[in-house]
């Protein structure tokens, strides 16, 4: 009869452990936040083009105030794209010479970034996160989710006679 005790304790001891094994994974998983689809904004792309993701900056009380611009791709550990004035630009090796913040002078938000030569690898979520320096963490920060698509050109039949 002891045996059977152990082994019920045992087995009670694997169903825990599997429970936490579990949630360790799903929170591994779904590491960050997660993108509010509903406010997402959705982009098609065909490879080889350029797209935009417009990102404003809404300072605190109208006021420009000091940020850090930083583009993150969901599930990536280091961010794409890191802008502060007057600093060197962090560019994210499968993304150097491809991405850019837009012109000040375009009529893009201040925050908007530039993606050309686009992969089929880049397809996936984006977040644009302004950050400022002279506020608490969580007092005032902007963020824009963005879905890019990515789609092979269009092949067309060379031989096609209308």
């Amino acid at each position: 009869m002891g045996m059977w005790l152990n082994l019920a304790f045992l087995e009670t001891n694997l169903h825990h452990i599997s429970l936490q094994v579990l949630l360790i994974i799903t929170l591994v998983h779904f590491k960050g936040v997660s993108p509010d689809i509903s406010n997402a904004v959705h982009i098609t792309a065909l490879l080889g083009e350029s797209v935009v993701f417009n990102c404003g900056v809404d300072f605190p009380g109208d006021t420009p105030v000091p940020y850090v611009l930083q583009w993150e791709k969901k599930d990536e550990d280091i961010p794409v794209y890191i802008w502060y004035d007057s600093y060197p630009t962090h560019e994210a090796e499968e993304y150097k010479g491809r991405i850019s913040r837009v012109d000040k002078e375009s009529p893009f938000g201040m925050a908007s970034l530039n993606l050309t030569k686009i992969r089929e690898s880049d397809q996936g979520w984006y977040e644009c996160k302004v950050v400022f320096l002279n506020r608490s963490p969580n007092s005032h920060k902007n963020g824009t989710w963005f879905h890019l698509d990515v789609h092979g050109k269009p092949f067309c039949c060379p031989n096609l006679v209308m």
